[in-house]
């Protein structure tokens, strides 16, 4: 039975704090516990390498000699430390049970008036009020204004997330409503899209090729995420010919007590929002993978999550299993999704090429459906699904049983001259990975189903410190021993954005002026402002009064809320807080 709306709680007082550590193991000690060395990497001397480029002229290639600095001890090469290892750690802050009392009453004031804000220049001066705070400045590394942005982050999301949890409450989507988000939903979406095309539209990068707008190289990356998605794709189905491994598209669902409200069948509903149907297919599919590693097989294929229409997540995709394997992944399946012989979906597709007279199409043809759904959107353009995505922490796309997608993203953005300046292994991969072919690829980096520390070559990039102005690109052999084949060092873009306000006055002239570099003071303009509409007490009277009056006529008390904020959608916010209170 689904909970009565508003009835659970929704509590948003835990502040995460994240930040870096490198470490390098030094075996266990007597109780068989590993110990650990914390330090630093710094960079040591620089190291010019001269290498023929294209047109037989010679460049320098610098380098620099990274150091391994311990707390204590001397300092060494990191070639000669080992195995150096950065982790992320996080610390969770109990804002409303730390500090002083008055600090804890302060923090429940600020959060109180956060939630109810709907102005973004508001909340920003909220949240920046709740950076001083003096819990929060007990954290590493922290600065008022990582805080302040932290925080409005974590506002952010969890206000959209409050919006999702009055939506299903109040069957407002699935049967008899909207489509995966309601429509509330889909508009705070467009003012964060919004926000964030408004920044990068300002915003320039500048790298040693150039000056970038951000906005422009966001729009490209959609792009090649969608063509890096489909080269993977058909790289993988001529593989799989090759290979004689059968292509399988699967769907997989969550139990009937996920779903908050079903088009077919019963409500089972026990409360929970879609955040904990998409952990579900999460741990289902690790379970699925760990099981199948124990009887030594490697689970290979991609996954695209995506919502039923009450939003409820589903799974489709493609595995390729070898046919002696074929028997032993089905019973896993069978295994994890047992409550109802509907709860998955298995067509085994034709391993031969696609054929238009006998209207046979491709494997990958399968996952084009899923691929433009997302991928195809520009950006600030959102829809249902993709606020759905958003809202509750879906992926987009998953792969498994390959080769890591750092790797064929850093060959890609190597130049011509590392290329041919590397090892043999190192230039044929990069190659194939800037010409798409993922079918190469992929049979050098040691095929499919195979442990990462396995393949021949990884990749690592890092910055020795936060204030670096470089970063560290290594290419790695694992084994038989750890050895750097490539070290590469390129310098990190520099970001400057132009004010709102400068863009707002006068962009034909700013721009003028901005390109010849010249010195000038625009002044701030007074900004214009529209608050938006609160409803009075009489207003809200009459909602309550027209709800009792709904009421009386037989319905539920979910059909006449529902029936009452159709009449009144502009009070939408502050009737559900006044009732939830």
């Amino acid at each position: 039975m689904a909970y009565a709306p508003f009835s659970k709680e929704f509590r948003m007082t835990d502040f995460v704090w994240s930040w870096n550590v490198w470490y390098r193991d030094l075996g266990e000690d007597e109780d068989g516990k590993p110990v650990k060395e914390f330090g630093e990497i710094r960079r040591g001397k620089e190291i010019i390498t001269p290498t023929p480029g294209e047109d037989g002229e010679v460049e320098n290639i610098i380098t620099y000699e990274r150091l391994w600095c311990p707390d204590e001890g001397p300092v060494i090469p990191v070639e000669k430390a080992g195995r150096i290892k950065k982790a992320v750690r996080s610390s969770v802050v109990k804002l409303t049970e730390g500090g002083l009392p008055c600090q804890r009453q302060r923090v429940m004031e600020l959060e109180k008036k956060i939630m109810a804000s709907r102005d973004d220049e508001v909340l920003s001066k909220l949240c920046e009020e709740m950076a001083r705070i003096p819990i929060l400045q007990e954290q590493p590394q922290y600065t008022e204004e990582v805080a302040a942005r932290r925080l409005r982050r974590y506002y952010r999301k969890n206000m959209k997330r409050k919006l999702g949890w009055y939506s299903h409450n109040l069957y407002l989507i699935g049967r008899d409503g909207e489509k995966h988000s309601s429509p509330e939903m889909v508009a705070a979406r467009e003012g964060q899209l919004s926000r964030s095309n408004d920044w990068l539209s300002r915003t320039t990068a500048k790298t040693e090729h150039g000056e970038f707008n951000l906005l422009e190289l966001a729009t490209k990356g959609k792009k090649q995420r969608y063509s890096e998605t489909w080269a993977r794709l058909k790289g993988m189905e001529k593989l799989a010919r090759e290979k004689k491994l059968i292509p399988i598209f699967y769907t997989f669902t969550c139990p009937p007590e996920l779903h908050p409200n079903p088009k077919f069948g019963g409500d089972k509903w026990d409360g929970s929002l879609p955040e904990a149907s998409v952990k579900f297919l999460s741990s289902a599919f690790a379970t699925l993978r760990a099981r199948l590693m124990k009887e030594g097989v490697t689970l290979v294929g991609c996954r695209f999550p995506e919502s039923h229409d009450d939003g409820c997540a589903h799974a489709h995709g493609l595995l390729w299993v070898h046919p002696a394997d074929l028997d032993t992944v089905t019973s896993e399946i069978k295994k994890i999704w047992n409550w109802h012989e509907k709860a998955f979906k298995l067509k085994f597709l034709d391993n031969e090429p696609a054929d238009k007279n006998l209207k046979k199409a491709a494997p990958s043809s399968y996952c084009m459906k899923y691929i433009t759904k997302t991928f195809n959107l520009a950006p600030g353009e959102t829809d249902s699904h993709e606020t759905w995505l958003s809202t509750w922490g879906g992926r987009a796309c998953d792969w498994f049983g390959l080769p890591p997608t750092g790797l064929w993203r850093a060959l890609r953005a190597l130049k011509p001259a590392q290329i041919e300046s590397g090892d043999w292994l190192l230039s044929t991969l990069a190659r194939h990975a800037k010409e798409g072919d993922y079918y190469n690829f992929v049979k050098l980096t040691g095929g499919v189903g195979v442990k990462q520390k396995e393949r021949p070559v990884r990749v690592e990039a890092y910055s020795e410190n936060p204030d670096s102005t470089h970063k560290t690109i290594l290419f790695k052999t694992p084994r038989p021993a750890e050895q750097v084949i490539a070290l590469f060092v390129k310098p990190k873009a520099t970001r400057e954005t132009t004010p709102s306000w400068a863009i707002k006055t006068n962009k034909g002239k700013l721009a003028t002026l901005f390109q010849s570099g010249e010195s000038i003071l625009v002044p701030e303009l007074p900004k214009l402002k529209t608050p938006t509409p609160k409803p009075t007490q009489e207003q809200i009277e009459f909602f309550v009064e027209r709800l009792a009056i709904v009421q009386t006529d037989g319905v539920t008390r979910r059909k006449a809320l529902e029936i009452a904020l159709m009449d009144h959608p502009q009070e939408l916010w502050d009737a559900l807080e006044r009732m939830a209170a």
